[in-house]
């Protein structure tokens, strides 16, 4: 599985630079570059998500824990994202509650909520709209990662934190991915103490992804020290 989604954008590579040297039509050489471009962007995420996963099974005693404010990680977290907002016309909002923290690490639970919104990006059709949601919760933290997109089954929200599982519909979109993302999502909460757990009204009826972790008795001020 995972040799062949490294193999389709080597192909388009090897493809596209052919396609380049055999022409001297600015049009076409500007369209080989751009494919050249879009498969090498391909080659890099997937070479970070395998990264992540290595970073996960090898790290887990480099994990520090301290008070994380989560509006001011939710806003870094989804910085590098613009362009894919922008590109499908999907409207991002954050309504977290002031001065809310968390007792977690502050990279890696940064790297679960980027690939929860990423996703949410990933699986909502054009013109669609993701909610970022933080409040208390029973005497804990919980940001929730709302979305209008193509929703969950039941069975695929039973499997959706499975290592390498994609959902039928998920693999029938014009998108690519390893199907590890949430599998190590789900392990970086288990070792932060937390959960991530995933709800959908069903098919094309969105899906809400919910962190849970321990409350910081800690003001902003404090945080910012």
């Amino acid at each position: 599985m995972v040799t062949h989604k490294f193999r389709t954008p080597l192909t388009y590579i090897k493809w596209s630079a052919e396609a380049l040297r055999a022409t001297s039509d600015e049009e076409r050489r500007k369209e080989s570059l751009s494919r050249i471009n879009q498969a090498t962007e391909k080659m890099v995420d997937l070479t970070e998500t395998l990264i992540g996963l290595t970073d996960y099974d090898s790290s887990a005693h480099l994990y520090k824990i301290e008070p994380v404010d989560l509006e001011v990680l939710a806003a870094e977290a989804t910085m590098g994202l613009s362009n894919q907002l922008k590109d499908k016309n999907i409207a991002l909002s954050a309504e977290i509650s002031k001065d809310l923290a968390a007792r977690a690490d502050y990279r890696r639970l940064q790297s679960v909520i980027h690939t929860l919104v990423e996703n949410a990006i990933t699986y909502t059709p054009a013109n669609g709209k993701i909610e970022i949601l933080g409040n208390e919760e029973n005497g804990k933290v919980a940001l929730s990662i709302k979305d209008s997109g193509i929703g969950l089954s039941r069975e695929e929200i039973h499997h959706i934190f499975d290592k390498f599982f994609r959902g039928k519909r998920a693999r029938a979109t014009d998108t690519e991915g390893l199907g590890v993302g949430l599998y190590v999502a789900r392990n970086i909460m288990d070792r932060l103490g937390g959960e991530i757990t995933a709800e959908s009204a069903g098919e094309n009826k969105g899906a809400t992804f919910t962190l849970r972790l321990p409350m910081a008795k800690v003001t902003k001020e404090k945080m910012n020290k």
